[in-house]
């Protein structure tokens, strides 16, 4: 009998110093929980964002936009890229038109233009977008060369992947090769009577086939109607590098089944991921 309690109070003394030092599971933390509107599961096969063949076009040209910038950050730095550019976009989604599909960025002193070749859209599948840049190309000075870009969607637009290289000039007098790779979702939503595409993903970049940064992507995009004029504000956070950096693409102007024609502003500053986007207010 006193053997078997001296073991109990062992017993005891041990259980109280585990939960000391070992913290109860049920306390333990987690990773990031998914996004509300996911979190019952993937959305159903029928879902569709229903966009236009315009934003399709204005939207992988936005985000080539974005991995270009994202090259001469890390080519160079953050603090070094920080400031406003100027952005302008028309896109009609016409097929094998690239002349009616292109952005154009101006930063100081330097300009850069992609545009946009879509193939055929075909149903139950999708569509692929051909993205190239226009000539030689700076942004913020530094050189840019040979961009090249591959974004397909899926039949309901509820999902976009881009895959892409560019070609970095150095200060040693060279070039270096980035790679890059993106996965966007897509939902629709409406609130207060007005017609929201939302979106968000991950961008990862590579330099020489090694990944070096990572950034977590954010869209917020209003289709123009009788009321409003349309705007477009993409968000992007360093999540994986050197250090914070955050860009953010503003747009305003013309969101229609006709044609994408927004312009507005690029900016770089060194935010991080928590603090607010006081562009998606609207």
């Amino acid at each position: 009998m006193e053997k078997k309690i001296i073991q109990e109070i062992r017993n005891n003394i041990l259980l109280s110093f585990l939960i000391t030092v070992f913290p109860i599971v049920a306390n333990a933390l987690e990773p990031v929980p998914p996004p509300e509107f996911y979190a019952s599961g993937p959305l159903s096969p029928f879902e569709s964002t229903n966009i236009f063949a315009s934003e399709r076009s204005a939207f992988a040209l936005l985000d080539g936009v974005l991995q270009q910038v994202e090259t001469v950050i890390a080519a160079t730095s953050c603090s070094q890229s920080t400031g406003t550019s100027d952005i302008d976009v028309f896109a009609t989604g016409k097929i094998n038109k690239p002349y009616l599909n292109f952005v154009t960025v101006y930063s100081p002193g330097s300009i850069f233009i992609i545009n946009a070749t879509l193939r055929p859209y075909y149903k139950y599948r999708g569509q692929n977008i051909t993205i190239n840049q226009m000539d030689y190309g700076e942004f913020n000075g530094v050189e840019l060369d040979n961009f090249s870009a591959s974004a397909s969607y899926n039949s309901e637009g509820t999902a976009m992947t881009m895959a892409n290289s560019v070609d970095v000039f150095n200060i040693n007098g060279g070039y270096d090769p980035y790679q890059g790779r993106l996965s966007n979702d897509y939902y629709r939503i409406v609130d207060n009577g007005l017609p929201y595409i939302m979106g968000w993903g991950l961008q990862t970049y590579s330099r020489a086939n090694y990944p070096t940064q990572e950034y977590w992507q954010r869209s917020k995009v209003l289709r123009e109607d009788s009321r409003v004029l349309g705007r477009t504000v993409i968000v992007k956070d360093r999540i994986i590098g050197a250090n914070t950096c955050r860009i953010v693409i503003d747009l305003f102007g013309d969101n229609n089944a006709d044609y994408f024609w927004q312009s507005g502003t690029l900016t770089i500053s060194d935010s991080i991921p928590s603090d607010p986007v006081y562009e998606f207010n609207f």
